[in-house]
């Protein structure tokens, strides 16, 4: 599969590849929205774990908001229809990632359970993916006071549209509505 093929294929099934702000309280990354914006002004050669989307997935993924990817084949160090266990070793990718191809490509729009994965090293951020424009949750530093008890703490809370606009001016927001891609803006009459 070359860089071509690979694009076409992406955009035949209308999917994206997407690094998403991840929702587990055990992430070490920091909080929404600087772990994007990381991402967006830092790109690195550590493997950035990624999801493919496209319109109907029943996928759970593991956050609502992340960054659009721009499919470019040597940046991808490979892909898996679950969760590959990506880590890294001190340079060292482990993962049960298997390389990119067609086959692989069509298991992940087969089974995808939870989630796939797809390893991107170097990342060319192109957009804003929001999965679901009604419910949008990101994780943040959270207050918890009870009486003279006070906690702080990061955990997964709702996030808001406005917020999402706000904190990425600089790039377009997608999401799926009716099986396509769309741009979206605060002026969106889906909103």
């Amino acid at each position: 599969m070359n860089n071509k093929e690979f694009a076409e294929a992406l955009k035949a099934k209308k999917a994206l590849i997407v690094h998403f702000s991840n929702l587990a309280s055990m992430s070490r990354n920091q909080p929404f929205p600087d772990d994007l914006k990381n991402v967006i002004e830092s790109p690195t050669s550590n493997p950035l774990s990624c999801c493919i989307v496209w319109p109907g997935h029943t996928m759970s993924l593991p956050g609502s908001v992340g960054v659009i990817i721009e499919p470019a084949l040597p940046n991808i160090h490979g892909v898996c229809a679950t969760d590959a266990g990506t880590s890294d070793n001190n340079g060292e990718i482990n993962s049960f990632a298997k390389p990119l191809s067609q086959e692989n490509l069509e298991e992940i729009y087969a089974f995808s359970d939870p989630y796939n994965e797809c390893i991107v090293i170097k990342p060319k951020v192109i957009g804003i993916y929001i999965d679901n424009i009604n419910y949008i949750s990101v994780r943040k530093k959270q207050e918890l006071r009870c009486g003279d008890y006070f906690e702080s703490n990061i955990g997964p809370m709702e996030g808001y549209l406005s917020e999402i606009f706000d904190c990425f001016e600089g790039l377009s927001i997608f999401t799926f509505i009716d099986g396509e891609i769309v741009s979206i803006n605060r002026q969106t009459p889906y909103l």
